[in-house]
């Protein structure tokens, strides 16, 4: 099984519409990927950012979030993914204006555990 992780920078003068990235844009991608090997899509929210030495030390400030949202692709393995995307990706690339004009980082990832 693999994961793929899409990351959405926090910057200045980023949006990010959360209802809509869950309600339409992730359930696109589950429909559009299922017959290549999805399972599913996990979505996470950035809160706060937390400095880990601070942490360690004993102290949580506070900080804008690293990333506004975090979404998670599970899917059967990369070859799946590498050709949902060439074959129907564009269905929901294509949407991504319709939630944020922050352009996503995409990593692939093993699960291990």
């Amino acid at each position: 099984m693999i994961k793929i992780s899409v990351y959405y920078p926090n910057s200045p003068g980023s949006t990010f519409n959360h209802a809509y990235y869950a309600d339409v844009h992730c359930p696109l991608v589950v429909k559009s990927l299922k017959p290549y090997g999805c399972h599913r899509v996990e979505i996470e929210k950035g809160v706060t950012e937390v400095d880990a030495a601070a942490a360690l030390a004993g102290s949580l400030p506070e900080a804008p979030p690293t990333y506004v949202a975090i979404g998670h692709i599970v899917m059967d393995n990369a070859t799946g993914f590498r050709k949902g995307m060439a074959e129907v990706g564009h269905v929901f690339v294509s949407d991504i204006s319709n939630y944020t004009n922050i352009t996503p980082h995409l990593q692939i990832n093993e699960i291990v555990a």
